[in-house]
């Protein structure tokens, strides 16, 4: 057990920075995560971009550029050194991972007074980091999480009357800033905290170099999105805005509640229990995080699992910190019992997270069937489905060129529910050109087509009669034939 000293003794500086860089590559001793549906689009688009296509031309999504550019890095280091693109992300991860905890050690350092205190602080970090994403590893939510810890941090220092060195500060900021060009949505979170910082200490909190950096990364991300990106502003934000209420879900509604109800039993053991100026800091900017990423998940709409991550992060943090606060087992008094009680319980719940999430892995093993035909087919396919599983880590995987300029049929959703109102979208002629024209394109040799009732869509809608609609798009489908049925998915042939 490492003795109660000063983290700022000699002795001990040059083991903690070692630790910070360090500690997030234990992720290496276990499997390398398979690379999910998001981050393998994502790495498809930069890999295609650098090979000279067009964002939002030749691959058109409906999120920030930095979403995709950001894993050019992990392409440069797959082609550098004949490594799978999966473990290219991992390592890109881990790096930006050991660049947060030297960022978070910095800050930690000036707030914690022991060295026992402080590894235990790092061990907590290295699991929000590492662990705690799973079958989310890779994803922007993971990255930004990452990414936005030191500025919760630095808040957290700034509340408690602790002033950080500038560059220390910038450097934070401008972390930050790339966290919210990976998902604009998250700028809620530095916003939830610095209202905190604003709340303890009053308006001349708002020009510390911290928050000042950020607004300039962002300025800079935001101009050269412009400059360079000028269809994403002009057309794929206005799409997106129009059609991507097509994805609720209203069986997401439980997660909201769930994790509504999680931030409300945290809440009350952070105002419940007694501290220390630096304590209730913590408490305070750290459940602030938590509701500005849980505000974050519920305006994306769409509510898939991975995109709570981000509140999973403050969260654990902010159980760990209660772990910390409450310490041994506390005397008589009923209160104290149960806040003792609680931030364990709260912390077994991560717990169980951290052992049941990788069964919710994506596994490429069930869809043998699709990967057969694939195997056995060199040529372009496509999979015309409304859900991005399991297209991409197939055509990364094995190499394939995939038949379409966008992850899946991303609109449709969206267009159906218009249709369903009696409406006609003026997108749905643009959405179904760019289906017809690269169908001519590529002239995919296996195209799959998935069960009625996709991701999002009616249980009785099947896709084929919706496309089929389209003249361009039938003329093309004269010329396939179906192969018969692999893993739920109808398979079509390319005919010769």
């Amino acid at each position: 057990m490492l003795p109660n000293v000063p983290v700022q003794s000699s002795r001990y500086c040059l083991v903690f920075v070692g630790l910070a860089i360090l500690l997030p590559w234990l992720a290496l001793l276990q499997p390398v995560h398979p690379i999910n549906h998001d981050v393998a689009w994502f790495y498809y688009v930069a890999r295609g971009v650098m090979h000279g296509g067009t964002l939002y031309k030749d691959f058109i999504e409906p999120n920030a550029p930095l979403a995709s550019m950001s894993l050019v890095p992990a392409v440069l280091l797959a082609g550098a050194f004949s490594i799978t693109p999966d473990l290219a992300v991992e390592i890109l991860v881990l790096a930006v991972a050991s660049v947060s905890m030297a960022l978070s050690l910095a800050v930690l350092r000036r707030m914690l007074t022991s060295a026992a205190a402080l590894l235990s602080a790092l061990l907590a970090l290295t699991v929000a980091f590492i662990f705690l994403p799973n079958a989310g590893f890779g994803q922007r939510e993971h990255i930004l999480a990452i990414l936005l810890t030191p500025y919760v941090l630095g808040c957290i220092a700034s509340c408690a009357g602790l002033r950080l060195p500038r560059a220390l500060a910038c450097a934070i900021g401008v972390a930050a800033a790339i966290a919210v060009g990976l998902k604009p949505h998250f700028i809620l979170v530095p916003a939830a905290v610095e209202a905190a910082v604003l709340f303890r200490t009053g308006i001349k909190a708002t020009w510390r170099a911290q928050p000042l950096a950020m607004a300039a990364g962002l300025a800079v991300i935001v101009g050269v999105t412009l400059v360079f990106f000028p269809l994403y502003a002009c057309e794929v934000v206005p799409w997106a805005v129009a059609l991507y209420g097509g994805y609720n879900a209203p069986v997401q509604l439980l997660g909201y509640v769930f994790y509504a109800v999680y931030v409300g039993v945290a809440l009350w053991f952070c105002w419940g229990a007694a501290g220390t100026p630096l304590a209730d800091a913590a408490r305070l900017c750290l459940t602030m995080a938590a509701l500005g990423a849980l505000g974050a998940y519920i305006a994306q709409a769409k509510g898939a699992v991975y995109q709570i991550l981000p509140c999973s992060f403050f969260l654990l943090l902010l159980n760990a910190g209660a772990i910390a606060v409450t310490g041994a087992w506390p005397g008589a008094s009923p209160a104290e019992r149960g806040r003792w009680i609680l931030a364990r319980l709260l912390a077994a719940g991560f717990v169980l997270n951290l052992v049941t999430s990788p069964f919710r892995s994506v596994d490429l093993t069930q869809y043998a069937g699709v990967k057969q035909a694939i195997e056995a087919e060199p040529g372009p396919f496509v999979i015309l489905s409304s859900n991005v599983e399991p297209g991409f880590p197939m055509a990364l995987v094995w190499h394939r060129v995939w038949a379409s300029r966008t992850p899946c049929l991303i609109m449709l959703p969206g267009l159906v529910k218009l249709e369903a109102q009696g409406k006609t979208s003026p997108w749905q002629p643009i959405f179904r050109g760019w289906i017809s024209a690269d169908m001519q394109r590529y002239k995919p040799a296996l195209v799959f087509l998935p069960p009625n009732g996709d991701q999002s869509l009616p249980p009785d809608f099947d896709v084929l009669p919706w496309l089929l609609r389209d003249p361009a798009f039938a003329s093309i489908w004269a010329h396939y034939h179906q192969d018969g049925v692999r893993d739920g998915f109808r398979v079509f042939r390319l005919s010769t």
